[in-house]
């Protein structure tokens, strides 16, 4: 007992030393004392160590852009007061100390959301190194970080916020801050699971003669709740709207179809939008993409309207301008055209050739050549006797023939005056008289059907390709 005593008031005389280093009890200033910065020369700046150690986060309010962070900042600073024993003669190596009792540093967290107070309060005790008069204070803090939010890849979102500390009205020729580490402390960190850390960093800074230090976390959103629950009913429900132009006409269910994918794409927009900043600047892309989907169910509705009206106008004849459209819809122009490139072709040797019969081009030819030689033999043949039966007049009448063959075959592929051939007028004549508005009103449903969903994939890939990678 009496050893125990002993050693109990050995202790209590460290702290006696201690308090003593510090004040009094006859100086009538002696509760002011602790406010002293500990340093032994007054014209040199004391250096204070800080780490930011993280163990949870709450949670990030991309609405009111606050993070919500449960962590600790690190302190630690040497007493240079040099009012202490020396070390041999200290029976303990460190003691617990309230934080009023000795100097503390008066550190502010800048950048708070809901109040700018001192880090620390009397909860939190001082650890107190005797004898190599080292100072550790590690209080914790729940803290609220204004931190503007980066809506842009939403749900695959990233964010970038900052904790700044200062000391308050402390400048660099009284207290220095310095790092302990580069990185956030994580041993302790409890993961969370909707965001995912990505990086931590930390660095000091001097603005305006006072020294900042600057903790910065990286992290990313686990986005797999909302694609479950956002992202597939999006792309479910803009591949079922394009499905209105499959739906029979006569079922009379075309508009009601078309306006229940319209309300949808409103729900889910406002579903998105709980998630959104309302200032969000600048805009995710995935509300791009459902704004462009809301307006193509719209567009949807207004086209099955006009189909509705195109299948049930069967009491006049359908426009020149919507057969023509038809035609180049179903490739039938192009057809057409080739087929007369064709013809035109195999009618351009036989007409040139007869080109060349005629007098005005007989003239001017190699063939004037060929026919004078043939007719000087003619009419020599013709000063002949007769041989093996054949007279002149009978030679004349094989030409003439001849001749006569020759004009009804240019006329047989001769083109008419407009310059396309009667096969393509028949044709032509022929797809006109045989469309009609139920027809023409089939083949625009497979159109828009086709060509929605052929917008429909570019915008999906042109949008979430870049959410899904962040490009």
């Amino acid at each position: 007992m009496q050893s125990s005593s002993t050693t109990w008031d050995k202790i209590k005389a460290e702290y006696v030393s201690l308090y003593d280093a510090y004040s009094h009890a006859s100086s009538p200033d002696s509760s002011t004392y602790h406010t002293i910065v500990p340093r032994s020369d007054a014209t040199l700046p004391l250096p204070v160590s800080v780490r930011f150690e993280l163990f949870s986060i709450g949670g990030f309010d991309a609405v009111d852009g606050a993070l919500n962070l449960i962590g600790s900042l690190n302190m630690s600073w040497k007493d240079e007061t040099g009012n202490f024993p020396n070390s041999k003669t200290h029976e303990v190596d460190t003691v617990i100390v309230d934080y009023s009792s000795v100097w503390t540093p008066v550190i502010v967290m800048v950048n708070s959301a809901d109040s700018v107070s001192r880090v620390g309060d009397s909860t939190y005790k001082v650890r107190f190194n005797l004898r190599t008069a080292e100072v550790n204070w590690k209080p914790r803090m729940i803290a609220k970080v204004a931190c503007e939010p980066d809506m842009t890849y939403f749900p695959f979102d990233q964010h970038n916020c900052e904790l700044s500390f200062t000391t308050w009205f402390q400048n660099r020729s009284i207290l220095t801050l310095t790092l302990g580490s580069s990185e956030w402390n994580l041993d302790n960190y409890d993961v969370n699971g909707v965001w995912e850390i990505e990086e931590t960093t930390a660095e000091i800074s001097e603005v305006g003669g006072y020294d900042y230090a600057m903790f910065t976390i990286k992290f990313n959103r686990n986005p797999m709740y909302f694609v479950i629950n956002l992202v597939f009913p999006v792309l479910l429900l803009s591949l079922l709207s394009g499905f209105v132009f499959i739906l029979p006409a006569a079922s009379g269910e075309r508009v009601g179809f078309g306006i229940t994918c319209f309300l949808s794409f409103m729900v889910l927009l406002q579903t998105i939008m709980i998630y959104m900043p309302q200032t969000s600047s600048p805009m995710s892309l995935f509300c791009y993409y459902v704004i462009l989907m809301l307006l193509f169910s719209g567009f949807l509705s207004i086209v099955t309207i006009l189909l509705l009206k195109v299948s049930n106008d069967s009491g006049t004849d359908v426009p020149k301008w919507l057969v023509h459209f038809v035609e180049i819809i179903k490739c039938i122009k192009i057809r057409k055209l080739i087929r007369a490139r064709k013809n035109k072709r195999a009618i351009t040797p036989a007409l040139e050739e007869i080109d060349l019969m005629r007098p005005g081009n007989i003239a001017d030819s190699t063939f004037r050549s060929k026919f004078q030689a043939d007719r000087i033999t003619d009419e020599h043949q013709s000063t002949s006797p007769v041989q093996n039966g054949a007279s002149k007049p009978e030679i004349a009448k094989n030409d003439h023939a001849v001749a006569t063959k020759s004009i009804l075959f240019v006329k047989e592929f001769q083109p008419d005056n407009n310059g396309d051939d009667d096969d393509c007028k028949a044709d032509t004549d022929e797809n006109a008289s045989g469309v009609t508005w139920e027809s023409v009103a089939g083949i625009l449903d497979t159109f828009f059907f086709v060509a929605f969903l052929g917008a429909q994939a570019a915008l999906s890939v042109f949008f979430l390709v870049p959410i899904a990678t962040r490009v």
